[in-house]
């Protein structure tokens, strides 16, 4: 690639475009990974229902929060799982098998690990537009403006890291990092391009899912355990697709910068 072009529609379609090239497979791994999130849902009672208010607090949904804890960890377990089963098939072309899955179970771990610490960064916006909202103004000006400067990095960390998203490719593929001036100097005066063409792979995808959500809750069914189910396994496949798509815009910008 050029050093002062940035291939837009590439890294804007591609994340979406490689799940219909392997469709086969993805439609295979994701039915397989929703239907371990759905009993997994009802093990812990905290199916979509759940998340309805006028079911909340009926008995089919758990008010445990130990319960819930260990329900989020195996849920980030089986989309850590998924998401590294299809990065490796797909991208590093390994064989999906019985001697696969023993071999890779810390690989999974590891790969959890990145995915959570992935969440956690890019959740930083919301936490510091609530610290601004919530906060008690302090009466000196110094302290506000340390407090806001502060703060508003929130805002900041995850559109500057994802100029690195080549990095942690090579983490989850286990192989050596590009050098941080490398890829400074590739990416630079492309921040925005790269910005806008993530967020546009991400309005595509949100708009799907949020779609889906708004027409399984303004359309409940009887009977209630069957509609329960319908709608926590498209949940759970609409939140595969999504995870998914953003694990192929990582590794599309490897593709493009390393």
């Amino acid at each position: 690639m050029s050093d002062n072009k940035y291939p837009f529609f590439k890294a804007a379609s591609k994340p979406i475009t490689d799940i219909f090239d392997h469709f086969k497979f993805f439609i295979s791994a994701t039915v397989t990974t929703a239907l371990f999130l759905l009993v997994l849902s009802f093990l812990f009672s905290q199916t979509f229902l759940c998340m309805l208010p006028q079911y909340t607090q009926q008995q089919m949904c758990s008010q445990s929060i130990v319960s819930y804890l260990f329900y989020i960890v195996l849920k980030f377990f089986f989309l850590s799982v998924f998401l590294k089963v299809w990065y490796d098939h797909i991208y590093s072309q390994k064989a999906v098998n019985t001697a696969y899955f023993k071999n890779n179970f810390l690989s999974f771990l590891k790969f959890m690990c990145f995915f959570v610490l992935y969440l956690l960064i890019n959740c930083l916006p919301a936490l510091s537009l609530y610290l601004l909202i919530a906060r008690v103004p302090n009466p000196s000006f110094v302290v506000e403006l340390c407090y806001f400067t502060f703060v508003s990095l929130g805002f900041i960390v995850p559109f500057v890291l994802i100029r690195f998203y080549t990095d942690l490719a090579c983490l989850i593929e286990g192989q050596p990092l590009v050098s941080f001036k490398e890829l400074f100097l590739k990416t630079s005066y492309k921040t925005s391009k790269i910005i806008l063409s993530f967020l546009m792979t991400l309005v595509f995808c949100f708009v799907l899912f949020l779609t889906l959500n708004g027409a399984l809750r303004s359309n409940i069914f009887e009977p209630i355990f069957l509609y329960n189910v319908f709608a926590e396994f498209l949940f759970e496949f609409s939140l595969l697709f999504v995870s998914c798509a953003i694990l192929n815009f990582i590794r599309v910008q490897k593709e493009i910068f390393q």
